[in-house]
């Protein structure tokens, strides 16, 4: 508990002053190496990060994926932490460039995989709304691979572009 409390407090150390909670939620396509694209559904929170156009941001997704070779359904949860760079703030609509690493946890209905690391990067479209929330959209291109926990000598990589829309809200 002591280190997540440290980690907080390392965060609200390097954030700007003018501290703000982003929240968004999102429909996401996961368009995989190994497998049939699947859909599924992320949260998200940011908060400022050493200037304004810059934020640090958590994710969250599942996605589940049926039938896929030797392992049967597999669902797939990928945290993210990772950054956000605004290339212009309050305009019609405001690109960003997005990426960071995710820990990817892996269930199946067969044979077992073991969770393992990844990363994305990608780029995206704010569309405000009005005061306080936003349309977005974005394009990222994320990767992990999976080993079997079995003797056998087999992987599922889960490496493609992923397609997100969604709503955020800003505190």
């Amino acid at each position: 508990m002591k280190r997540i409390s440290y980690f907080f407090a390392t965060l609200m150390l390097f954030s700007t002053s003018a501290f703000g909670i982003d929240l968004g939620i999102n429909a996401s396509y996961w368009d995989t190496k190994d497998s049939d694209a699947a859909w599924g559904m992320g949260a998200k929170v940011g908060i400022p990060f050493f200037i304004d156009r810059m934020q640090i941001e958590a994710r969250a997704y599942r996605f589940n994926q049926d039938e896929v070779a030797l392992f049967g359904d597999v669902d797939i949860t990928p945290i993210d932490l990772g950054l956000i760079f605004y290339l212009t703030m309050d305009e019609t609509v405001n690109p960003y460039l997005i990426g960071g690493v995710s820990y990817n946890f892996v269930d199946t209905s067969e044979i077992g995989l073991d969770s393992d690391f990844g990363y994305y990067l990608g780029a995206g479209l704010e569309l405000p709304l009005g005061e306080g929330f936003a349309l977005t959209g974005e394009a990222l291109f994320r990767t992990a691979e999976f080993d079997a926990k079995s003797n056998i000598d087999d992987s599922f990589e889960t490496s493609g572009m992923t397609i997100n829309t969604g709503l955020k809200f800003r505190f």
